[in-house]
């Protein structure tokens, strides 16, 4: 994934927009962060559900590339978070990542996924709770509304 980025930026055609997510936003963070303002013109880095506020993720990531900042090829960096989302566990980066040399700074966004209910529904016993699930009564429900209007 990291070398499909690569080679996709570096055959120019840009401005670009980046838009990654879970393990894929850990992936483009580190393929951008590595490009300089004139390498590649990234006007919108979107992260959705991004592992990257993980205290283990920022370890890695600092130890392979460095202090933790917005990337300087970046020129705005949106970050999508769910609170309920397991995966991102820490759903705030602004504190997190420094502004870019140009002073670009990480705008958090924090969403209610509708369809997310707020009690746990237990998996297998050899898995963890699972905090968002999705409302399928609640869906079925609507669709029927819906279906059942004449047009």
């Amino acid at each position: 994934m990291a070398d499909t980025l690569r080679r996709r930026i570096a055959a120019g055609g840009g401005p670009f927009i980046v838009i990654a997510h879970s393990q894929g936003s850990m992936i483009a963070y580190d393929v951008l962060r590595a490009l300089k303002r004139e390498e590649a013109d990234v006007r919108l880095f979107v992260t959705i559900g991004s592992p990257l506020g993980m205290d283990e993720v920022q370890d890695v990531l600092k130890e392979i590339g460095g202090p933790l900042r917005v990337p300087d090829c970046v020129a705005r960096w949106v970050n999508v978070a769910e609170r309920l989302d397991p995966v991102a566990l820490d759903p705030e980066l602004k504190g997190e990542f420094a502004r870019s040399g140009r002073g670009v700074q990480v705008e958090d966004v924090a969403v209610r996924n509708p369809d997310c209910r707020t009690t746990r529904i237990p998996r297998p016993a050899t898995s963890a709770p699972r905090p968002c699930a999705p409302s399928f009564a609640g869906s079925r429900a609507r669709r029927s509304r819906r279906s059942s209007r004449a047009p």
